[in-house]
């Protein structure tokens, strides 16, 4: 089978979904600028490529599931800068890396009220100009290091615009070149990039200078690289409000294979119908559990199983069991925002338990009289789903 020719942005956040494609037998691959991918793709030249959102108007290409680099707030790396207040910008020169922060700028200053002359220029150029009445897009690494009177980073503008994520960048290929087998490949490339995400962010120190851990930083905590419900959400608002406001043409989007499809059509489901099926012992159909996990209030779903709970056990009996949580490592290289608890691979507080060590925790638990035992701990690069047991 031939391989897959493929172009990928070479922008430091389309690291963690391209380092696992590097030795690929299946995808060839070629780095580039967003705008040079959709480019390659529109002329054949590349089967597969790693596009800006706005790069799916040039063509009719079909989208990879479930991957993409977005952000869900502030992303660092897609900003608007000048000297004075955007309000009284005139001109705005516009980074010519990619058409999708083109849009975004448009649409986020045309909310302001802010509708100045655009002008497409070199990064480089158009921030050295971006003087007085003019303003300058700046997108991808280049972003780190921008430093101006004012700054608009367009991710934290887009959700508090929305209310919704921003998606950048998707997998878009030609019409039936990819295969569900071939989305496997990216999606197993984009588990093992997320996987090493911390040593991707020191190898591009290494190479492009700064620190490590505000590249860290901005991999596992500004980028986004999921395409579930709620990001295509907010890319549907976008090329919504793109085509309202004259800046893209209708874009439909198709998906690679139905098979492999994260979305499809809903029908209108009622909360309350919903939770009386469920709490009656009546199975939920797909729109209904989802309906319910997304819409309903925790305390109408508790209620709900109690009464299932009540219908099951008239008795009023309630048991428990004595279980143990084991946290086998706390190496991870996600990096929430909210835990505490991780360590990067290396730290001196790092650790991983062997099989002797949890092999004593599980007789302790046993002598309590555990009849549970739950191993949880962070994303380890080095350990296989199996490797804990």
């Amino acid at each position: 089978m031939p391989k897959i020719r493929a172009a990928a942005v070479s922008f430091l956040n389309a690291w963690p979904l391209t380092a696992g494609l590097e030795d690929s037998d299946r995808i060839e691959l070629v780095l580039a600028e967003p705008s040079r991918c959709a480019a390659l793709l529109e002329a054949g030249e590349v089967d597969l490529a790693l596009v800006s959102v706005a790069g799916l108007s040039r063509g009719e290409y079909e989208v990879v599931p479930g991957i993409a680099i977005g952000a869900d707030g502030p992303v660092q790396t897609v900003v608007l800068a000048g000297e004075q207040s955007p309000a009284v910008w005139d001109e705005v020169f516009l980074d010519t890396a990619s058409r999708t922060s083109h849009v975004l700028a448009k649409i986020v200053l045309d909310e302001m009220g802010v509708r100045p002359r655009y002008t497409p220029l070199p990064a480089e150029e158009g921030l050295a100009r971006a003087k007085g009445t003019k303003g300058a897009l700046v997108i991808g690494d280049r972003g780190f290091d921008v430093r101006a009177n004012h700054v608009l980073d367009l991710g934290r503008e887009w959700t508090h615009l929305t209310g919704l994520p921003m998606i950048f960048a998707l997998w878009a290929a030609r019409p039936g070149r990819l295969g569900p087998e071939d989305v496997q490949v990216l999606a197993r490339a984009a588990q093992h990039g997320l996987g090493v995400r911390t040593e991707l962010a020191q190898r591009f120190a290494r190479e492009k200078g700064g620190d490590p851990e505000k590249y860290r930083r901005y991999l596992t905590q500004r980028i986004r690289y999921g395409l579930g419900p709620h990001e295509q959400e907010g890319l549907e608002r976008f090329l919504q409000l793109a085509e309202e406001k004259g800046f893209l043409p209708r874009i439909p989007l198709r998906y690679v294979d139905d098979r492999v499809r994260t979305t499809r059509v809903r029908r209108r489901v009622s909360l309350d119908a919903a939770l009386q099926k469920g709490a009656d012992g009546e199975r939920l159909d797909a729109d209904e559990a989802e309906a319910l996990d997304e819409k309903a209030p925790l305390l109408e779903l508790g209620l709900a199983a109690d009464l299932r709970r009540r219908a099951l056990h008239p008795e009023g009996i309630v048991t428990y069991i004595v279980s143990r949580n084991v946290n086998y490592t706390n190496v991870c290289t996600t990096a929430c925002h909210f835990c505490a608890f991780y360590r990067p691979r290396g730290h001196k507080d790092s650790y991983v338990l062997d099989r002797d060590q949890l092999a004593k925790k599980i007789e302790e638990t046993i002598a309590l009289g555990g009849i549970e035992l739950l191993l949880q701990g962070g994303l380890h690069p080095d350990l296989g789903t199996s490797s804990a047991g």
